[in-house]
């Protein structure tokens, strides 16, 4: 059996960097050809290109992080998991749903000539509008309503799903040694990959619509696999060991799929045959390699802790509730300068992100803002970063934590 209670402090990297990265597409939205909530006048396909490669893995590999945090929720948490899920993800859902939905829900409605009618007009009708919404037989009703904070009710979702599993396999030491057996050599990898391309060739023909249940089924099994490699860790030796092949597969595949001018028609036409069979096989290696080779970079590369880690972690859900509408709210302007369109993204790039961290610093200070946004009371959050440390302290080198910042 290989459960530890040592936590693998590059997963938390990783975290903080894919969610770092999300800020940075949402950035690239508004310059890539696809339709968003705001467009520049001119587009470029350069952002576009970066958006689909991030795409391609930054959800999955969210998930499965979200799964091997959810191991150390329920270790720590173990007697309120379930209340502290409902404080963590749904409360702060709610709250975004309530002050941050309509306020994106308005910029999309506003033409960049004139306005018709006051915010407040638009609130008159906005109930409305959401309740029909629920009208949907699959999850995207999630999106409409709570915008990008669909990722927490997905998540919330998710783990409810799957408690009476998770909780099983971790209260369970019969279970946990057959999950051993299993996680042994290249089983898991091989395994994992059939069940991907399955659930991908047999839900996106009929479910494949965005966020819909193929996507939940897809972030579901990512999530699952998370917490199993927390369960045991076997695999993640091999992925240290085969890291660079990881990310040798996931160049080859990404930039062989680059050069056909098949494969986006294919991806964007779900049917049950062989071309599209093949692209999903090619998907799902693909997606599965970036992610084995960032989690191998990781564990060679960050494992360690420091105060920007801790900080980081604290802030993290401030960070990822804030940033999709501050990033409208300054885009909206900034679009219609006179500028190149490179000075336009560093803009808005640098200014969204100095106004997320100046808000999340007043969150960070008050205490009812803190629960809004889901963060912990800063009197318990420094608590267990304490217990944290000293149960490391053999493995990372001591830091101190800064309460009062």
């Amino acid at each position: 059996m290989d459960r530890n209670t040592q936590r693998l402090y590059y997963f938390d990297w990783i975290r903080v960097l894919a969610f770092g990265l999300l800020f940075l597409y949402h950035v690239a939205r508004i310059f890539d050809t696809v339709g968003w909530h705001i467009k520049n006048v001119t587009t470029s396909y350069a952002f576009t290109y970066f958006n689909d490669f991030t795409h391609s893995w930054r959800m999955p590999l969210i998930f499965l992080i979200s799964g091997s945090g959810t191991y150390f929720a329920l270790r720590t948490r173990k007697e309120g998991f379930l209340k502290d899920r409902v404080m963590r993800l749904i409360v702060p859902y709610i709250f975004g749903a309530i002050l941050l939905s309509p306020f994106q829900s308005f910029f999309d409605t506003l033409p960049f000539a004139s306005v018709e009618g006051s915010y407040l007009d638009f609130l008159a009708n906005y109930p409305g509008a959401m309740f029909a919404e629920l009208g949907y037989t699959n999850p995207y009703f999630l999106f409409r309503i709570g915008y990008h904070l669909w990722y927490l009710a997905y998540l919330f979702g998710i783990t409810i799903l799957l408690f009476p599993v998770i909780k099983f396999l971790f209260e369970n030491e019969r279970a946990q040694a057959l999950v051993a057996k299993f996680m042994s050599g290249f089983t898991p990898f091989i395994t994992l990959m059939i069940v991907l391309i399955a659930v991908e060739f047999t839900s996106r023909p009929s479910f494949g619509a965005f966020l819909g249940w193929s996507d939940f089924a897809n972030y579901t099994l990512f999530f699952f696999v998370g917490f199993l490699l927390q369960i045991n860790r076997a695999p993640l030796r091999i992925i240290d060991e085969y890291t660079w092949v990881f990310l040798a597969v996931a160049l080859l595949i990404w930039f062989g799929s680059s050069l056909s001018s098949d494969t986006a028609e294919i991806g964007n036409n779900p049917t049950f045959s062989w071309s599209f069979f093949l692209f999903i096989v090619l998907k799902s290696i693909n997606c599965l390699a970036w992610i084995f080779a960032f989690i191998g970079l990781g564990k060679k590369f960050l494992n360690f802790t420091n105060k920007w880690l801790v900080d980081c972690n604290q802030g993290l859900l401030p960070f990822y509730i804030l940033h999709q509408p501050v990033i409208i709210l300054v885009a909206y302007y900034m679009v219609q300068w006179q500028l190149s369109m490179t000075s336009k993204f560093l803009l808005i790039l640098i200014v969204s992100l100095m106004i997320t961290i100046g808000l999340y610093q007043i969150i960070y200070r008050v205490e009812v803002l803190r629960v809004c946004f889901g963060m912990k009371k800063r009197s318990i959050a420094e608590k267990q970063f304490t217990s944290d440390q000293l149960t490391t302290a053999k493995i990372v080198k001591p830091i101190s934590y800064r309460s009062g910042r």
